[in-house]
């Protein structure tokens, strides 16, 4: 009896710490969605831009879009992320620039819009958000 009390104290653990990393790693706080004009060479695009606050409780230095998923979807279709290395959007830096474990940034995902209706833009740990774009 004690040998099965113990095997289940040990999986619930396991489950119970499995469930905590996935979540307590990162966090990244929603702090609003618009359309952004940015200059690409010598051409303006209009981008949508997911405006986030992300931190970085992993451990390890890590690229916020390794870390998290955030994708944008108009029509029910995937809209492209566009990044932009090297650069920030009002004074936002790009998902793909590194953060260190024990820092909080202010970081940027930008999507292409194919026209415009609504975007909506959706988080991996479940959050979704309504952009209108007009």
């Amino acid at each position: 009896m004690k040998k099965i009390i113990a095997v289940i104290l040990a999986v619930l653990m396991i489950i119970a710490l499995v469930a905590c990393g996935a979540d307590s790693r990162y966090t990244l706080t929603y702090g609003e969605g618009r359309l952004v004009t940015v200059q690409v060479n010598d051409e303006s695009k209009n981008l949508v831009g997911a405006f986030c606050e992300f931190t970085n409780l992993s451990g390890e230095t890590c690229l916020p879009c390794d870390a998290v998923n955030v994708k944008a979807f108009q029509n029910g279709k995937e809209l492209s992320v566009m990044v932009f290395t090297g650069t920030e959007t009002d004074g936002y830096l790009q998902c793909d620039t590194s953060i260190q474990s024990g820092t909080t940034a202010k970081v940027v995902w930008l999507f292409q819009p194919s026209d415009e209706s609504i975007v909506l833009i959706e988080f991996s740990d479940g959050q979704k958000f309504s952009v209108e774009i007009k």
